[in-house]
């Protein structure tokens, strides 16, 4: 019998989790985490079912999506420099259409989504929210 790891998981529980978390396939998880390859889907099933295991697999997801907001936030104060540098007329026209929408994807993707949509003729707006908090960056 598996001794018990961290949170009450054996040692191949722990790795199902920790494969699982990342591929996303339960019988894959199961397989490489040392489990039956005969038994290996029905392994899973189980273990998705199991309240421990799923505590873990929402403990390594909002790890991973911590660990990638804090990335992409990392990026924000350039990306916006990028477009005050364009809107301003410092920046180089040319590439500047390519800088544009990688700064407002990183924008996007780090919480900075636009409130509304402003379209006029020939020329584009881009209007951020920034919160008190996030001003700090």
């Amino acid at each position: 019998m598996d001794n018990e790891a961290a949170g009450g998981l054996s040692p191949r529980q722990a790795k199902f989790c920790e494969i699982y978390a990342q591929t996303g396939n339960g019988a894959q998880s199961a397989r490489l985490a040392g489990f039956s390859t005969k038994a290996a889907s029905e392994t899973a099933y189980r273990l998705l079912r199991n309240s421990q295991v799923q505590q873990r697999l929402r403990e390594l997801r909002e790890a991973w999506l911590s660990e990638r907001t804090a990335m992409l936030r990392a990026h924000v104060g350039p990306a916006i420099e990028a477009l005050g540098g364009i809107v301003a007329g410092t920046e180089s026209p040319r590439g500047a259409h390519a800088r544009v929408g990688a700064a407002v994807a990183i924008l996007d993707r780090a919480g900075f989504k636009p409130v509304d949509r402003v379209e006029t003729s020939g020329t584009a707006a881009i209007i951020l929210q920034i919160s008190a908090d996030d001003a700090a960056l």
